[in-house]
């Protein structure tokens, strides 16, 4: 649980929950200090190959929805993730939240970078598919993901397709040799091969559930 609203013109808490968040989520709710809802699969075990799990964790899409609060997603639940998993997460999760912002955490979900995943998401944003229409991107940690120049073109590539409108800028947490946030910011702009004009427009985009603190 972030408990960031003591400075209200420049920080706002995110709720994060585990499997049991549709109970918690009313917690949350209750005295307006949160402005979203945080999911993280891999520490969750949330297996979206799992037809439960799927349907657990729709209800807690759904009640989002209803409570009108955001929602960050580390979609990833670890090696296997791909594909497979990201349709689900399209088809599935996030039609149940078709009406609150939905930002997929570390551009394609999380850990090791998945082109695959990554693939399908933008497959889905550049054919305009409806549950998209609220969907947005963070970068935190995107060039740290990366082995090769290759695959820094692949995710450049992938973030055009995207548009930029949609990603918003992460740096992660500084811990376990991670760097810090100017170090991160450095690393993004030296790791991956987009124009000046475009990390500019990176840098300048807000989270649309932090706009109305501006």
């Amino acid at each position: 649980m972030l408990q960031a609203w003591n400075d209200p013109g420049r920080l706002a808490g995110i709720y994060s929950a585990s499997e049991a968040a549709a109970t918690e989520l009313r917690h949350c709710t209750a005295h307006k200090r949160f402005k979203g809802l945080k999911l993280h699969f891999a520490n969750s075990q949330v297996d979206l190959l799992n037809a439960d799990h799927v349907r657990r964790t729709r209800e807690v899409f759904a009640a989002a929805n209803r409570a009108g609060l955001p929602i960050v997603v580390h979609a990833s639940n670890g090696a296997t993730y791909g594909a497979r998993q990201a349709h689900v997460f399209l088809d599935q999760l996030l039609t149940a939240a078709p009406d609150v912002p939905v930002q997929i955490a570390h551009l394609w979900g999380g850990n090791g970078f998945s082109a695959d995943a990554l693939a399908v998401y933008g497959e889905a944003v550049a054919t305009r598919r409806p549950a998209t229409r609220h969907l947005y991107f963070d970068v935190s940690d995107a060039a740290l993901a990366v082995s090769t120049p290759e695959l820094a073109k692949v995710i450049a590539e992938r973030i055009r397709q995207i548009g930029l409108d949609r990603m918003l800028y992460g740096s992660d947490a500084a811990f376990d040799n991670h760097p810090d946030a100017q170090a991160s910011w450095t690393a993004f702009r030296n790791g991956i091969p987009l124009s000046a004009a475009e990390f500019e427009k990176i840098a300048h985009n807000v989270a649309p559930y932090l706009r109305e603190q501006q």
